[in-house]
């Protein structure tokens, strides 16, 4: 039984807490001057850092619509979506001990009671606007299915850190190479000093090295896909590839989000022997 505790966390902390909690600071949030606001805001992130999400995204959701300073209303924002990320994986992971009881002579009682409280959950989450998707080759793991925070942040708050934070993450959210070239290069464009840029150096590498290795197999290419092969070239593709691997991997150290993965130097070595690798970073199941 501890496993199912340790994943519980504090999504759902017990009901008269958390509903004094958030009325005391959404009151706060109504009433105190724009400047204060910043204080409720530091209190929602350690809300979040805490594993109280319901309580820190109410509490964001609410200092984005109070607020006329621009960079707190993304932050508050991106706090928000982040919530719906983290509760994901913390849903996830209950979900994967609570499927241990589907197996025989399992107890199905505790089984169903467990996925009545993980129904409550999901059902918690919905109302303040975050929804999770069940998905997986075998609907095993739950994502967010916000589309609309990221790209807004991206699109209307670029100048502020959550903004950038947004562009960062939505580079390479879908398997288009494509778009994930596009993506990288005008992060890089309006973030050359970002602390994240070494991780999308190496996103253009696995892009452009997707590209060429499925340059000579035209039915694996999108139709993005192909008209970037006969734009380019193969020969350009590869080069490019060759560049951003190359690039990441002096400074690998300084990678944020991405690890330096042993196939990387395999895939840059054959890149430069003009061999094809087999490897697939971006595919679509």
């Amino acid at each position: 039984m501890w496993a199912l505790k340790g994943c519980e966390m504090n999504l759902l902390p017990d009901k008269k807490c958390r509903t004094i909690v958030v009325l005391t600071l959404l009151l706060c949030s109504s009433l105190w001057p724009q400047s204060n606001l910043q204080s409720l805001l530091s209190q929602a992130h350690d809300l979040k850092d805490r594993g109280d999400l319901l309580s820190a995204a109410k509490l964001f959701k609410s200092i984005a619509s109070e607020s006329k300073d621009s960079t707190m209303i993304a932050d508050a924002l991106y706090g928000f979506v982040k919530c719906g990320d983290s509760a994901a994986i913390l849903l996830t992971t209950r979900l994967q001990v609570i499927n241990l009881f589907s197996k025989p002579n399992k107890d199905t009682t505790s089984r169903q009671k467990l996925l009545d409280d993980l129904d409550e959950q999901l059902n918690s989450l919905s109302k303040i606007g975050i929804n999770l998707h069940l998905t997986g080759f075998e609907h095993d793991y739950y994502d967010n299915a916000d589309t609309s925070i990221r790209p807004l942040l991206s699109k209307h708050f670029a100048n502020t850190p959550a903004g950038e934070l947004a562009s960062f993450d939505i580079i390479d959210i879908t398997c288009d190479r494509v778009t994930t070239i596009d993506r990288a290069n005008s992060f890089l464009r309006r973030y050359f000093k970002s602390r994240h840029r070494i991780d999308v150096l190496l996103m253009l590498g696995r892009a452009y090295h997707d590209l060429w290795e499925d340059s000579n197999s035209p039915n694996m290419l999108g139709t993005l896909d192909q008209a970037e092969v006969q734009r380019e070239g193969p020969d350009e593709l590869r080069t490019q590839a060759i560049k951003y691997l190359s690039s990441a991997i002096k400074d690998k150290n300084h990678l944020t989000r991405l690890k330096w993965e042993p196939i990387y130097d395999k895939v840059l070595a054959q890149l430069q022997n003009g061999e094809h690798t087999g490897v697939c970073f971006y595919c679509c199941d």
